[in-house]
Order: C-alpha cells, then structure tokens, then sequence
C-alpha cells in the first residue's frame, strides 16, 4: 500500500479513510499539517500526520495521509470546494 507524502503547512481535504472512521465528523473539512514538538516530522516518508481545522487552528490529531486530498489555494478563494474534489 502506498501513501501520500505530505508537507508541513499544506493545505488539504481531509476524507477519512477506515483507520481514521473515528474521527469522520470532520469529514470534507480543509485542514493544515503541522508539526508538533516531540513528534515525528511531517516531512519523513510514513504514514501519519498531525492536522489543524484551516480556519480554527484547532488540532484534531494525528490522521492517516491517505486521508488527505491536497488543495489549492485558488480553489478555496474561487469557492470550487463543495465537499466533493473527485
């Protein structure tokens, strides 16, 4: 199985897949990876990463980078997310 390489204070979709189920109230939300002190870097070849909702800098933990869609900027301001980007 492959996954996404992400990077720190990239701006993606998050669309949970089975590992991250639990946190499926998020769904569709943009958010940002970080980095946390005393954590592993976003930037190292795995498969986890911590998030933050975009627009509440609230931290919703660490989910599965195969959850995460990227996003561009242009396509927040010109409105084109809807919830569905496939």
């Amino acid at each position: 199985m492959t996954t996404n390489r992400v990077r720190k204070n990239g701006l993606y979709v998050f669309i949970p897949v089975l590992m991250d189920a639990d946190m499926s109230q998020h769904k569709y939300s943009i958010v940002r990876v970080i980095e946390l002190p005393g954590c592993p870097r976003s930037k190292m070849p795995k498969c986890f990463a911590h998030v933050e909702l975009m627009h509440t800098h609230t931290v919703i933990g660490m989910v599965h980078t195969n959850s995460l869609r990227k996003v561009t900027r242009k396509e927040i301001a010109d409105g084109i997310y809807r919830g569905d980007l496939s």
